[in-house]
């Protein structure tokens, strides 16, 4: 080839080195700059070089640990998994004592997720024999023809349901269950052989990120049927089980979601006996072949009300993603992080969800009362909330109830005895009625037949022995909120009924019979009435704040409100706030893809695409004279060890919070993710924080505490001691690990059984999950860790929650009091320096950070808490900041520091509340193991292996230089043949030294940190 063939050559080998060395270059200088701003993480996640260990100088929050070791501390919580396994399972129906089985039955086990049980793993698609070795070792024979059909067969897809982005992704959510067809002859023909027992397993999981399918036709299932109800296949395997003539046949629902009821109870499938087991955990399991063997007596009771249809919940009509329009298109979601276009919910049920609907609708039914409309109880609800079986029996006599003392409180007490054959536990659960008069029904005060007061579990009582339960509430417990008239509670004149129940719908059979009418299963006997003479108002809070209306503006004026003074407005959907709907838009309906969608006021539009300090609801402007600017890096002598044990209001915190500088202010409060920043003019190291409602869950690093059974088991259990020692011994480990922070215990309510995190949540009813919650919540701040109570509130789906404009949710103020605040309220009144983390759904049209009335005038001006309000996990736009801080959000659990606007940072308001954020942070760290855990100090090894790729940058560069000098000028020998091949072995020994140390401990350190992220994320 001539020389001048060759130079086009040359300018295209010219043209991609420069292109590719621009890109490396660049890539160089956007990793570095990027990796500065998530120093805090990154340096939490590949470690440091240590140097030294820092300790502060307070004094301990708590004297003495309770265990030694790791080592003991597992034991401890191996042992408490399996007390809460033990109670938490629930016995829903044994027909002529189907249960127990005898030990040496032979038994044939079905359902292809028998061999697919959640363990700690939690959801995943990998065969094992966890669960039939739990049959084996509790002394059963296993139809071994069954177990190698399931484990052969390539069915294995039973609804995981990935992370779904919030509702931003479709899921994976077939039921994958064995079809018939591959039952061969000889498997069948093993059934007689095993034939003492049929034990049948239907699972169904939930995933934070994804609603549960509401429609099976994108996931090859049938359109209009949802996940909770059963398959074809599922149907046809309860089918050829009862044709097979099994002796017993024993159904195990493995669900963290009330299932549908209709299909597993059907007659024509002669089911003898149905265990409801929620998530295991680690080691939970073990106890459920040793309840069937009868070696455990089940004393759990239902946390949902189990219906044949869950569809007939009238929160239903308003579940999953509806989205609005103006002028018949959607509307971009224009100011927030998330994109998508503006989704709503409206929780048009009002207070009347799960029993509170069922049992009420049920009285006036019973009642005659007008308008119930169609109404049959015993064909809508299979067993009521509060409900479990025993393997024993229990009488209860010798009842009594004091009048009300000078508190107003009534003690109701019932005397438990043992009339079985073996030992077991019993629940005793109190009820109360509020009469629902005229005015109620004028100024749409709403009231539920019967309501959750207080309960109570026996000790283990031996055949014949007996113990005395005694449960109080107080009066003003049983006000509601009257938001027409008093804006208060209010106490209205007129009987009021309590009554000592053994589930919800005993409650209000008691109560009904108390009022004169026949009812079945009544206990007139063990109910009371309180007569209230005079009308009682109600207005004021603990902190001597009066109460009155903070969330008109989170109702939407158009909708409906279900009242039970008409029940048939709920008929054909007549609840649902929709005027249309729209195709393509979904990624978690049906296989169209279709939302519900109405039509917005131009007041809705302005709130939900306005953001900064004036939408957040602050009585006060951002630079009004009620605040001041702030004094920053004064010089006064005091670290945050010294603030350790004073009061909130103490002067020095002013003096302490006088020595941090703006930045300091700014990267403590706007930098949360699973931390809080170190401060070093006041002396306050990184702390770190946990996730994890049933146990320590680190997402930042690769930490993970032992895993407990789910909320659902633990609230199943309606064991309040258990409870506390659960909050107890989760705070053991978190801080023996390091950690001061953990997000949890979770509280909102079982709003529908298809909501994507019921696993983490306790129960349908306030009451129920309050006293569950502020057990945990207590006894983990008493061992000197912070719990962050989460998610508040109206965070009761998933769906569109960080997606679509995050989710905006709307209810009654009654609602929202009585029903989705009051377990947070019961943990903060409790346990007032805890923390609280919002949710990322909004409430009403206000983000949640960003919401005075929800931030300032309910947490802390009404029940005075002094820990720090969180965000869930989001980042906010520089003016979504300012209306946090405006708001009275302390901390943005986000990675990358938040940016304030600098008009924010100059202003008084800003500068004051930026201020108040770091004292509520501060003191809640103060007050914890915080001050007693050793920080390492030292080099960050994320900055050396940003120092390494620099160099293989540098490298890179210098080669792709010297190539391209002698490429363009070959005549000229800067660099000779035999020097150019000496550099080149030299830096490329160089790089593959570099590269080989970076792909170590990638393979051996980071990638099992990743996929423990991606596995537990679901």
């Amino acid at each position: 080839m001539t020389k001048g063939a060759k130079t086009p050559n040359r300018k295209l080998w010219l043209s991609v080195w420069c292109i590719v060395l621009a890109g490396v270059v660049l890539f160089n200088t956007w990793a570095t700059n990027y990796a500065m701003s998530w120093d805090i993480v990154l340096t939490t996640y590949f470690g440091i070089i240590e140097d030294k260990k820092e300790e502060t100088a307070a004094p301990a929050v708590v004297e003495t640990e309770k265990y030694a070791t790791l080592e003991e501390l597992r034991e401890a919580e191996k042992e408490l998994a399996l007390e809460v396994a033990a109670e938490g399972m629930v016995l829903l129906k044994n027909d002529n004592s189907a249960l127990p089985l005898a030990k040496g039955s032979k038994v044939s086990v079905f359902g292809q997720t028998a061999q697919m049980w959640m363990t700690k793993e939690k959801l995943t698609n990998t065969k094992d024999t966890v669960f039939l070795e739990v049959l084996q070792n509790a002394g059963f024979e296993i139809n071994g023809a069954l177990r190698k059909l399931y484990k052969q067969s390539k069915h294995t897809k039973w609804g995981t349901g990935a992370n779904l982005g919030n509702g931003g992704i479709p899921g994976t959510w077939a039921v994958d269950e064995v079809p018939q067809s591959e039952y061969t002859d000889a498997v069948k023909q093993t059934y007689a052989d095993y034939s003492d027992a049929a034990i049948i397993v239907l699972t169904r999981g939930g995933s934070e990120g994804g609603d549960l399918p509401r429609d099976m036709e994108r996931f090859n299932g049938n359109a209009g049927e949802g996940y909770l109800q059963l398959t074809q296949n599922e149907k046809d395997l309860l089918a050829a089980v009862h044709e097979a003539g099994f002796k017993k046949t024993i159904v195990i629902m493995h669900s963290t979601n009330a299932m549908d009821m209709s299909d597993i109870l059907d007659a024509a499938y002669g089911v003898d006996a149905v265990l409801w087991v929620s998530g295991t955990g680690e080691d939970g399991v073990e106890q459920v072949g040793k309840l069937l063997a009868g070696d455990i007596n089940p004393s759990g009771r239902t946390v949902n009300t189990f219906a044949y249809n869950n569809f007939s919940a009238p929160a239903m009509q308003n579940f999953g993603d509806f989205r609005f329009t103006k002028d018949g298109k959607v509307i971009d979601a224009v100011t927030t992080t998330v994109g998508g276009t503006y989704s709503y919910n409206v929780y048009s049920e009002g207070i009347y969800v799960g029993y509170r609907y069922y049992e009420t609708r049920y009285e006036d039914a019973v009642m005659g009362t007008p308008n119930v409309g169609c109404y049959d109880y015993a064909a809508t609800v299979a067993y009521p909330f509060g409900y479990g079986l025993s393997y024993t029996s229990f009488d209860w006599t010798d009842f009594t109830a004091t009048k009300a003392d000078a508190n107003g409180n009534i003690t109701l007490s019932v005397k438990v005895t043992n009339t079985g054959s073996v030992a077991g536990k019993d629940v005793v659960e109190l009820y109360y009625q509020a009469p629902y008069t005229d005015y109620d029904r004028t100024n749409g005060i709403e009231k539920a037949a019967v309501n959750l007061g207080e309960f109570g579990k026996t000790r283990l009582l031996q055949p014949g022995e007996s113990e005395t339960i005694s449960l109080t509430v107080n009066v003003n417990d049983m006000a509601s909120w009257d938001s027409a008239v008093h804006q208060c509670y209010l106490l209205e004149t007129g009987d009021y009924y309590l009554t000592l129940a053994r589930d919800a719908h005993e409650a209000v059979n008691n109560v009904l019979a108390a009022k004169g009418y026949a009812v079945e299963n009544s206990h007139a006997d063990r109910t009371v009435k309180h007569e209230l003479a005079k009308e009682v108002v109600i207005d004021t809070a603990v902190t001597g704040a009066k109460l009155q209306n903070i969330f008109d503006d989170c109702w939407l004026l158009d909708a409906l409100s279900l009242s039970r003074s008409n029940w048939t407005m709920m008929d054909n959907d007549g609840i649902r706030y929709a005027t249309g709907t729209m195709a393509g838009l979904s990624q978690t309906t049906d296989a169209a893809g279709s939302v519900y969608t109405h039509e917005a006021s131009d007041a809705t539009v302005k709130a939900l695409t306005s953001e900064g300090w004036d939408i957040a609801g602050n009585p006060h402007g951002m630079n009004d004279p009620f605040y001041s600017l702030q004094k920053f890096s004064q010089q006064n002598g005091l670290t945050l060890a010294d603030m350790t044990g004073k009061p909130f209001n103490d002067p020095d915190w002013d003096k302490l919070l006088d020595e941090m500088s703006q930045e300091e202010l700014m990267a403590l409060v706007g930098l949360g993710h699973y931390q809080t920043s170190p401060v070093e003019s006041i002396g306050k190291t990184l702390s770190h924080s946990t996730d994890g409602p049933q146990g320590m869950i680190d997402y930042v690093t690769d930490g993970r505490g032992y895993q407990f059974t789910d909320a659902n088991m633990l609230g199943a259990t309606w064991n309040r001691d258990l409870a506390r020692r659960f909050g107890d011994l989760c705070s053991q480990e978190f801080t023996m690990k390091g950690a001061s922070n953990w997000y949890a215990p979770a509280m909102n309510l079982h709003r529908t059984a298809y909501s994507a995190r019921n696993f983490e949540y306790f129960s349908e009813d306030s009451i129920h999950s309050g006293i569950m919650a502020r057990e945990v919540a207590v006894a983990a701040r008493e061992n000197g860790g912070n719990p962050q109570l989460k998610h508040f509130f109206l965070n009761d789906q998933d769906t569109n929650r960080g997606a679509n404009g995050r989710l905006a949710t709307f209810a009654t103020e009654q609602t929202m009091r009585e029903l989705y605040a009051k377990p947070f309220q019961m943990c903060a009144e409790a346990a007032p320096s805890c923390g609280i983390m919002v949710s990322m759904a909004r409430v009403g049209t206000h983000i949640a950070p960003g919401y005075y009335a929800l931030c300032t005038t309910l947490v802390r001006d009404e029940w005075g808490m002094t820990g720090a309000i969180i965000t869930d996990a989001q980042s906010l736009t520089p003016y979504e900041a300012e209306q946090q801080l405006a708001a009275g959000c302390d901390l943005v659990l986000t990675a990358m520091a938040t940016v304030y606007p600098e008009e924010t940072l100059k202003s008084p308001g800003g500068q004051t509340r930026m201020r108040d954020a770091a004292k509520h942070i501060l003191y809640m760290e103060a007050n914890s193991k915080a001050m007693e855990i050793e920080v390492a100090s030292g080099y960050p090894i994320y900055k050396l292996l940003l120092i390494a790729y620099n160099v293989l940058t540098f490298i890179y560069a210098a080669w792709a230089t010297l190539e391209v000098v002698r490429k363009l000028w070959p005549e000229k020998k800067i660099v000779g043949k035999k020097a150019m091949r000496i550099i080149r072995i030299v830096l490329g020994a160089i790089g593959i030294i570099i590269l080989g140390v970076l792909l170590f401990l990638f393979f051996t350190q980071w990638l099992p940190k990743l996929q423990f992220a991606l596995q537990t994320a679901v």
